[in-house]
């Protein structure tokens, strides 16, 4: 990837207050209230705890040239981001909480 490319790369998905739920910068849709509480009260659940960078666990192989994903919620009291490494290609390497944050969206 090119220096500078992250930085205008946009997210796989974004879910807004309002119910807008953007994919890749190119498909909208609309989710209904109810539906963006439930994922905001999950992923606030599922990311309680974690570190600002997740880490594999102890003796997990190290992939260096797989992306970092990044989980993120905003429930109105602030942004909480996890940045994990490799998540998509060592799933088990990581707290289950993480992968089904990962799985939500």
């Amino acid at each position: 990837m090119a220096p500078g490319l992250v930085a205008v790369r946009p997210p796989m998905l974004a879910v807004y207050a309002d119910g807008r739920a953007i994919a890749d910068a190119g498909h909208e849709l609309r989710l209904p209230p109810a539906e963006v509480k439930t994922l905001v009260e999950a992923l606030n659940h599922d990311l309680a705890g974690q570190p600002a960078t997740a880490s594999p666990r102890p003796g997990s192989p190290t992939i260096y040239d797989a992306p970092t994903t990044v989980i993120g919620v905003d429930s109105g009291s602030g942004m909480r981001e996890v940045h994990v490494p490799y998540l998509e290609h060592a799933t088990a390497s990581y707290d289950a909480a993480l992968v089904s944050a990962r799985d939500r969206l």
